[in-house]
């Protein structure tokens, strides 16, 4: 059967020796999502692959096959942003979790520097949040062991 339309073409490999296309063929109204290789088997130029440059054209297939890498570079982009935000929430997640726990322990009641306890709420990492809890709770503790 002879290919009547090609409705979308491009590359799939970089050799361009392969191509996706839409094709209609003759006695078949439906469109049918086809892979043309340009050599049949007997290392001959594939009849279908000279049709498909005929009906649609060279230009056409190199323009679509941009379309069709930019596409999916675009889709990376958003798959890669998407994991980074989700990563970002849940980090910070963590650090508000970690950062209420701190203000529900008793010695941190007894902590009179209101700017150390601004650090603390500022704290942007787990390692912040980590070392001026640490200096925090010392201080309370120590001044309590000296009082003693």
């Amino acid at each position: 059967m002879k290919i009547a339309s090609v409705d979308h073409a491009y590359y799939i490999d970089n050799s361009r020796e392969i191509i996706k296309a839409t094709l209609t063929l003759d006695g078949h109204g439906s469109p049918s999502e086809c892979t043309i290789n340009k050599y049949n088997g007997a290392n001959k130029l594939n009849p279908d692959w000279e049709r498909i440059f005929e009906l649609y054209g060279e230009t056409a297939i190199i323009k679509s096959t941009s379309v069709i890498i930019k596409r999916g570079a675009d889709d990376r982009e958003r798959k890669h942003i998407e994991g980074k935000l989700t990563y970002e929430r849940e980090q910070q997640f963590i650090l508000t979790e970690a950062k209420y726990k701190i203000y529900d322990n008793p010695l941190f009641k007894k902590i009179k520097s209101i700017k150390n306890k601004r650090r603390l709420r500022k704290a942007r990492n787990d390692f912040e949040v980590l070392i001026y809890a640490a200096a925090l709770f010392g201080d309370v503790l120590y001044n309590e062991h000296k009082s003693d």
